[in-house]
């Protein structure tokens, strides 16, 4: 399970999740954040077409676009996390 994280984290596991296809029951449980909260990522996330809705099986599924912010930002976070090995 996800603690609740800050919003880019929460975009990020909800975007990866969705990589196999996710119902929003699943990724209620798997975050701990309220059907509410999620509805308003996932609203979010539709808009601006990085998941889609498939209502045969009604899941989410991460589209190409999302796929492409996925990589951008896990880029960003690799080269901008401290690096203790120093």
């Amino acid at each position: 399970m996800m603690a609740v994280g800050n919003p880019s984290d929460i975009i990020e596991f909800i975007l990866e999740a969705g990589t196999v296809g996710i119902k929003s029951s699943v990724i209620i449980s798997r975050t701990s954040l309220s059907s509410e909260d999620i509805t308003k990522y996932l609203h979010i996330l539709l808009v601006h077409d990085l998941m889609a809705y498939r209502s045969v099986d009604k899941t989410y599924q991460t589209t190409l676009k999302g796929l492409s912010y996925l990589e951008t930002y896990n880029d960003i976070r690799s080269q901008t996390a401290p690096n203790f090995a120093q």
